[in-house]
C-alpha cells in the first residue's frame, strides 16, 4: 500500500526530524552504532590531526577517505548510510542466516548427519577454526547455506529501485518514470520453476541433484543479497563468516534439541 509506506517509512517530516537527531530513540541500534563510530573518528582526527600511526582501513575509513578526496561525491549523510548498510549486510543478515542454518539442521536430523559426515575429518587451525578455503570446497555445506538463504532470506522487504525518467516496459507492462518498484526475495525463492518442486521444504539436496546448467540458473535466481550492480556490498563478508562459523561450531560443540528451543525463543 503506497500511501501507508509513504506515511510510515518515507514521511518527510519524520525523516527531517530523524536527520537532525530529534527522534534518536526511534533510530535502529545499528544506525546509532554507526553514528557513534563516525563521531569517535571525527574526534580522534581533531585530537591527533598529524598522527603518523597507520590504522587498518575498514569500511568507515575508506568512506571517509573517499569523501576527503571528492567532497562532492560523498557527504556525512551518505557516509552514514553506507556504514549502516555495511553493518546490516555483514552482521545482521549474517546472524539471521546462521540461526536459520542451525534451526533447520536441528529440525532435520538426516541433514545434520550428512553435514557432520562431511566435516568430521576437516583440517583446522591451532585454535580449531576451519579455514575459508577448506569450508568453501565442501559441496553439502554449500548446499545447506544456499538452501538457508533461499527458504529464509534475511531481507524481508522488497529491494526498492526507481524507474529512470524514460518509461520502462517489462513483458508488455508499462511503468512510468520515477515509479518506485522492487522485487521480494521471499516471493522469488518460492517459485518452483526456479528452484525445483517443494519450495516450502528445507531440502539442500535440490542444489546437488541438478546439472551444471540448472545449478547456475538457481544460483542466479538466489535473491537474498540482491542482484546485479546493486548487489549487497557485504555479501562476500557474510559468506566468509557463514562458511567458517558453521563447521567450526559443529566441530567444537554438540548441539541438541534444547538448543533449538533457545533459537526459537531468540
Amino acid at each position: 500500500m503506497p500511501w501507508l509506506d509513504r506515511f510510515l517509512k518515507k514521511n518527510p517530516v519524520l525523516l527531517w526530524l530523524n536527520a537532525r537527531g530529534f527522534m534518536s530513540s526511534a533510530t535502529s541500534p545499528i544506525a546509532l552504532f554507526a553514528r557513534k563510530r563516525m563521531i569517535e573518528r571525527a574526534n580522534q582526527e581533531k585530537a591527533e590531526p598529524s598522527s603518523n600511526v597507520i590504522q587498518p582501513l575498514d569500511f568507515l575509513a575508506r568512506f571517509q577517505q573517499a569523501a576527503k578526496e571528492d567532497p562532492s561525491f560523498l557527504d556525512d549523510r551518505q557516509i552514514l548510510g553506507l556504514t549502516i548498510s555495511s553493518v546490516f549486510a555483514g552482521a545482521d543478515s549474517t546472524a539471521i542466516t546462521l540461526r536459520t542454518i542451525f534451526y533447520f539442521l536441528l529440525k532435520n536430523p538426516s541433514t545434520m548427519a550428512k553435514i557432520m559426515e562431511e566435516i568430521k575429518d576437516l583440517p583446522v587451525s591451532e585454535d580449531g577454526v576451519v579455514s575459508w578455503t577448506t569450508a568453501n570446497s565442501l559441496p553439502y555445506l554449500t548446499a545447506v547455506i544456499h538452501e538457508a538463504l533461499r527458504i529464509f532470506p534475511a531481507g524481508g522487504i522488497h529491494l526498492e529501485r526507481v524507474v529512470p525518467s524514460a518509461e520502462l516496459q517489462i513483458k508488455g507492462h508499462f511503468i512510468p518514470g520515477g515509479t518506485i518498484i522492487g522485487a521480494s526475495a521471499w516471493t522469488i525463492h518460492a517459485r518452483e520453476e526456479l528452484f525445483e518442486e517443494r519450495t516450502a521444504e528445507f531440502r539442500p539436496e535440490r542444489w546437488l541433484e541438478v546439472d551444471e546448467g540448472e545449478l547456475k540458473r538457481m544460483k542466479n535466481s538466489l535473491f537474498a543479497f540482491g542482484r546485479g550492480s546493486r548487489v549487497c556490498p557485504g555479501k562476500t563478508v557474510s559468506f566468509l563468516e557463514i562458511y567458517k562459523v558453521v563447521p567450526t561450531l559443529l566441530l567444537k560443540f554438540e548441539v541438541s534439541d534444547s538448543d533449538l528451543i533457545e533459537l526459537v525463543l531468540s
